[in-house]
């Protein structure tokens, strides 16, 4: 993300939370204009101070720490000293460009492998779904609702807030830190530890997907935004700051089978052929999550980043949707192909996901 947004704002002054000594170095070696302050999470007296400094906040590292939010928006709503000295109201507007996930879209499936009709949208007409009806006991959901209801954490007037909700993330990252997700890998890296690859019974739900600079992309566009102060209502805040991010939408069943297809052809497993294993079978394998990640549906359609950021992802093999469509079609892996899957495989086999 830091890379992305250095690249296309080289002008920005940018300030960058760090845990480790050997990650601050990297990224001052990178980026020397950049300003590392050492901390974490819980470093609340801190992440406040920064960000009453700053007109952006954008927040990457957890989208379940719920402390972290209420001093970054404290921090947001803190005057800038002239216009608290001069007693006025504020004079600029400022952002928080917050992560969530699509795993607050989960399904009840419950790693059961099966499919739902049901899509989520993020247009305007629909939007209010996101904001107030997903349910509370969803993930990532107690610390969104810290966001973008004031109710639930005051906020100032000209304090603007947004949520981006990544899907599964594929492809290669740019930066110094992490450069590579989490689902993909981890289902290729205990295909490779059991021998053999498997599907969540079925294997019939679905999950939106996003390549990672296309996805980077998306946090630029709304910085622009933020920049340029656009007070838009459909762009931020509860009316209209929910902004989904799947440029296309695989099928796990289909996106398993292709894994084992490709590692047997390279030699990695014994067999081509996929088994049918229970959620505990699954837990069993040391995936403690993998029935929800791979077992149940996150299906959500990105429209609204399209609509009013101007967001056209472009990376992927072919996604298919049919024009005017209400929902993708599924069975196929659609922006996960064959030639993303053998890099996932290739990212794991450099030790890249670690």
């Amino acid at each position: 993300m830091l890379d992305t947004l250095v690249k296309k704002f080289p002008g920005y002054h940018y300030t960058v939370l760090v845990r480790g000594e050997s990650s601050a170095k990297k990224i001052q070696d990178t980026y020397p204009l950049t300003h590392i302050i050492r901390g974490d999470l819980d470093s609340l007296d801190l992440i406040q101070r920064e960000a009453a400094a700053s007109d952006i906040v954008v927040n990457i590292a957890n989208n379940d720490h719920t402390s972290s939010i209420p001093a970054i928006l404290r921090g947001l709503s803190t005057p800038f000293p002239r216009d608290d000295l001069l007693g006025r109201e504020p004079t600029k507007n400022r952002y928080l460009i917050h992560t969530s996930g699509t795993s607050i879209l989960l399904d009840k499936a419950f790693g059961r492998g099966t499919r739902t009709a049901h899509l989520y949208h993020d247009s305007p007409d629909t939007h209010s779904e996101l904001v107030y009806k997903i349910p509370d006991d969803a993930w990532h959901r107690d610390v969104d609702k810290l966001v973008l209801l004031n109710g639930h954490c005051p906020r100032a007037k000209n304090v603007h807030v947004a949520i981006v909700c990544p899907p599964c993330v594929y492809g290669r990252g740019t930066g110094t830190g992490k450069i590579v997700s989490w689902q993909l890998p981890q289902l290729i890296q205990h295909f490779i530890k059991r021998g053999k690859g498997f599907t969540v019974d079925k294997g019939d739900a679905a999950w939106g997907n996003v390549h990672v600079e296309d996805l980077a992309d998306l946090y630029s566009h709304l910085v622009d935004l933020a920049v340029c102060e656009d007070e838009n209502e459909l762009a931020w805040d509860a009316t209209g700051g929910y902004y989904l991010s799947a440029s296309g939408e695989h099928h796990w069943g289909d996106t398993m089978r292709l894994v084992a297809q490709i590692l047997y052809e390279q030699g990695k497993i014994q067999s081509a052929e996929v088994d049918q294993l229970s959620p505990s079978e699954v837990i069993a394998l040391g995936a403690k999550t993998g029935p929800l990640e791979w077992g149940c549906n996150s299906r959500g359609r990105a429209t609204h980043a399209h609509e009013v950021l101007g967001w056209e992802p472009s990376r992927g093999s072919l996604d298919v949707i049919a024009e005017g469509s209400e929902e993708w079609g599924v069975g196929a892996p659609l922006g996960i192909g064959r030639e993303e899957l053998e890099y996932e495989i290739a990212m794991v086999q450099w030790g890249l996901c670690k």
